[in-house]
């Protein structure tokens, strides 16, 4: 066998094993890339679901936690008190089912208080707008609780936030399938070119070693 030949031989054994690398770094990269959507899938996955679940008796929830505060904190923690007072302001409601509610709270059961509500109840906010009786009338007090008004809120926020993940999750199947079976192609790929290298090496370098002898006797 002549040197020319071994030095083709081993210009194409040195393109097959470029190639196989960069075989190797491109799945590598869709294999993170995988790796990736699959934890985004998972995530977005749970956070619908999420969404969904959360919807389960919310107004009783929302309802609860609204009556604790008017009872137990309204009037003793100045920052959940200017946070009441602006959600009542912002969604136009009173209490938690209704206007009544704010007989729970110290503040307002005692008979030497002139009011029954807080200001924040009044439809034409003003200081002193929720005085007794109301104000000038009782019509000057919203009636509906903020129970409703944060249900409805919450409820189409959670809803969309479902609908979006879920739909996201559902999209990302049609690149993380094609992205798997691009990988796998990949792999039978490089398994078809590994062989014939390896093949090729064994030959190789069983006809160098019976080549070598054969020179060594001759000189």
């Amino acid at each position: 066998m002549s040197k020319r030949t071994f030095m083709s031989q081993d210009k194409s054994g040195s393109c097959s094993l470029f190639g196989i690398k960069s075989t190797l770094w491109m799945m590598s990269l869709l294999l993170l890339t995988l790796l990736i959507l699959a934890i985004t899938f998972l995530i977005e996955l749970i956070a619908g679901l999420l969404s969904f679940v959360y919807t389960v008796n919310l107004s009783d929830r929302l309802s609860s936690n609204l009556l604790s505060l008017i009872e137990y904190k309204y009037h003793v923690d100045t920052r959940k008190e200017q946070d009441f007072d602006q959600m009542q302001i912002y969604f136009r409601c009173c209490g938690s089912t209704s206007f009544k509610d704010w007989s729970l709270s110290p503040r307002f059961n005692s008979n030497n208080t002139a009011f029954v509500v807080p200001d924040s109840c009044c439809k034409s906010f003003e200081h002193k707008c929720a005085q007794k009786p109301f104000g000038i009338h009782p019509s000057n007090i919203y009636y509906q609780g903020c129970s409703q008004a944060l249900y409805r809120y919450y409820h189409q926020h959670l809803v969309t936030l479902g609908c979006v993940a879920i739909g996201v999750t559902f999209l990302q199947v049609f690149t993380i399938i094609p992205l798997f079976w691009l990988i796998k192609r990949l792999q039978k790929q490089l398994a078809h070119s590994i062989a014939p290298i390896t093949t090729n090496k064994q030959h190789h370098l069983s006809q160098e070693l019976s080549y070598i002898p054969i020179q060594q006797g001759e000189t």
